[in-house]
């Protein structure tokens, strides 16, 4: 399988914490959906800081909220749908638009 186009490889960690945070679960199609719409939303992101350690801090919005969004420098690891290296910086993290957030309701 291919890697998705976007400007930054989304890992595994981070389409968990973003199901978690717009689905409250985990599923394998729950984890392939968010990594999808990661990818859509970090086309628009824009720069916010970058952290000690060299990590960037960026903010994007989704359908959904406001979220924050932890890039790594340097190439991302392994790919785990592609099974292949990324040549692109690593999306690490999802961070919460803010405490007390809660998500949709499911139907």
């Amino acid at each position: 399988m291919a890697e998705i186009e976007g400007p930054w490889y989304v890992t595994r960690k981070a389409a968990l914490q973003y199901a978690r945070m717009i689905f409250g679960r985990e599923t394998e199609e729950d984890v392939s959906d968010a990594r999808l719409e990661l990818v859509e939303i970090a086309k628009t992101a824009h720069f916010l800081r970058r952290e000690e350690g060299g990590k960037e801090v960026w903010r994007a919005s989704s359908q959904w909220h406001r979220v924050g969004l932890v890039v790594a420098e340097g190439p991302g690891p392994i790919g785990f749908l592609s099974g292949v290296p990324s040549r692109k910086p690593a999306l690490v993290a999802v961070l919460s638009p803010h405490r007390g957030w809660k998500p949709p309701e499911q139907e």
